[in-house]
């Protein structure tokens, strides 16, 4: 029993009928989404000493949040069209949204606490490209789909502008303090 909701599962998730299928896009995404997300640590790790760098040149606060807005736009766009070019799921938000789904036609209240939780971490965490990507079914109109999109990305970058602001004041005072004082 245990083992058939298992199966059940991994097939909404991979969004096919078959084991043979399943297989196939689990080998094919086994790959790329690691990929994907080591590019994502990168980015974050850019996107920190981006800030940095900024604050230390003496950039405002609206112009950090310009740059990175604009930047996370492009980057994110990229991911949504290679998205939608591959067919491949490589953020895995699509099977997100599937399983999702499947929660909402079993228990409505419980289905969307989960997709209420899945979008706060995608619009803070995760970003624009896969907040739209889980959220395209739900928003066919592609011009509302990009007006979302747009938020989402000043959302997401308001925040982590403040955020890697506090932690480069933070750490600037640390290191001030402890070898300069």
């Amino acid at each position: 029993m245990l083992k058939e909701m298992f199966r059940k599962g991994l097939l909404i998730f991979f969004g096919v009928d078959s084991p043979e299928e399943m297989k196939k896009k689990g080998l094919v995404l086994s790959a790329a989404v690691p990929a994907i997300k080591w590019v994502d640590w990168v980015l974050v790790g850019a996107t920190a000493t981006a800030v940095g760098f900024l604050k230390n040149q003496g950039f405002p606060e609206w112009g950090i949040f310009l740059i990175l807005w604009v930047t996370n736009m492009a980057l994110s766009a990229s991911v949504v069209i290679a998205a939608e070019k591959t067919s491949l799921d490589l953020t895995l938000m699509e099977a997100l949204r599937r399983l999702i789904d499947a929660a909402i036609e079993k228990s409505r209240v419980t289905g969307l606490m989960l997709e209420s939780v899945v979008l706060i971490r995608l619009l803070l965490w995760d970003g624009a490209d896969q907040f739209v990507i889980f959220l395209k079914r739900r928003i066919p109109n592609f011009r509302l789909l990009a007006v979302v999109f747009v938020m989402a990305s000043a959302i997401q970058m308001a925040v982590w502008t403040v955020l890697y602001g506090l932690g480069y004041d933070n750490f600037s005072d640390l290191f001030r303090h402890l070898f300069f004082h």
